[in-house]
């Protein structure tokens, strides 16, 4: 009996290293979570099998714009960056965005009228190479969980499963996560495409929020955004648009989000509103707060790597950085983040890196 439980507690350590590594269907996720869930009542090892698919947390070294919709979410692993925003591909809300590839340490909100900027620092350790995307020509793109695919300066990162219709200059989301990076093209504007608005962008930085009132603020450069068939309006720097509730159409049905999914991800805007706030300490303890509330694996290692950025990047805490990422190596030693947390430590001068 107890070679039995080695052999199937084997098979599950692979089956979770391989599922950190690839994105199954929906449908396949499930059938392999009650499956999984099965073993481990069997052999009592339940707490390995709580399968949430994670959102990952993205901000930007380069302009970019996160684009959210609560559709199915899954993985592969690129190295997240800085500037983040948050909108629903189903409603009138998401964004795009352009330049400079010298992150900033600190994401600075200046909208005008009382904008509300949902910013992050960059999470990806100074110095690292920018992840690897795909070169396609491919009309019609499926997209598993940070999956990554560019062409003519446009770069856009998946971070839930996401559907793309990627024709010349205009990309349409339908649904799932994706984060845009979109070098300065003022010749050509490259137009992305979220339901009934539209954005049209030339090489910018900007927050979009989804919510009963949609809104845009502007940090940096230009962008026009029409809603329907609504006139154009022209938003620059430090400017906002509220989209009117009222006039908007109806937005188009979408499967609901998973609890797990749904929790994470409010987790995760909340610690952007008080990164965007300047409130370090209260995003550390928020985090530190969550760390064991039956998240999935692969989400608890979000909400790690995003605490220890925190430590690392915006309290400027070594030694507090140091045990942090310390821990999470000995948690997740081949997890998702493993060689970027290294380089941290490499970075810090942890005495207890690999």
């Amino acid at each position: 009996m107890a070679e039995r439980r080695e052999e199937v507690l084997a098979r599950l350590r692979d089956l979770d290293e391989a599922l950190a590594r690839r994105s199954p269907s929906p449908q396949s996720r499930e059938q392999l979570r009650r499956r999984l869930h099965s073993h481990a009542v069997e052999q009592r090892f339940a707490a390995r099998l709580r399968w949430w698919p994670a959102l990952a947390f993205a901000a930007g070294a380069v302009t970019m714009v996160l684009l959210l919709a609560r559709g199915p979410g899954s993985e592969p692993v690129t190295e997240p960056s800085t500037e983040r925003a948050m909108a629903s591909p189903s409603s009138p809300a998401s964004s795009s965005a352009a330049a400079s590839r010298e992150a900033p340490r600190d994401a600075e909100a200046t909208a005008g009228a009382g904008a509300e900027a949902v910013a992050g620092a960059d999470p990806r350790p100074a110095g690292a190479a920018e992840p690897a995307c795909e070169r396609t020509e491919a009309s019609a793109l499926d997209l598993p969980a940070h999956a990554c695919v560019a062409r003519d300066g446009v770069r856009v990162s998946a971070l839930l499963d996401a559907h793309l219709q990627w024709e010349g200059d205009r990309i349409e989301l339908r649904g799932g996560a994706a984060l845009f990076e979109v070098e300065p093209r003022p010749a050509r504007p490259l137009r992305v495409a979220v339901g009934e608005l539209e954005i049209e962008v030339v090489g910018t930085r900007f927050v979009v929020h989804d919510g009963e009132a949609p809104w845009v603020s502007v940090l940096e450069g230009h962008v026009r955004v029409r809603v329907g068939q609504q006139a154009p309006r022209d938003l620059r720097d430090g400017q906002r648009f509220d989209a009117p509730s009222p006039g908007l159409p109806a937005k188009r049905a979408r499967r609901p989000a998973r609890g797990g999914d749904e929790e994470l991800a409010a987790l995760l805007d909340e610690v952007a509103r008080l990164r965007g706030q300047g409130a370090y300490r209260e995003a550390v303890e928020r985090l530190r707060a969550s760390d064991g509330r039956g998240f999935g694996r692969r989400a608890r290692q979000v909400v790690s790597y995003e605490l220890g950025t925190l430590l690392e990047r915006q309290l400027g805490d070594v030694a507090g950085a140091c045990a942090h990422w310390a821990e999470h190596q000995r948690r997740y030693p081949s997890g998702r983040y493993a060689q970027i947390v290294a380089r941290a430590q490499a970075r810090l001068g942890c005495t207890d890196a690999p």
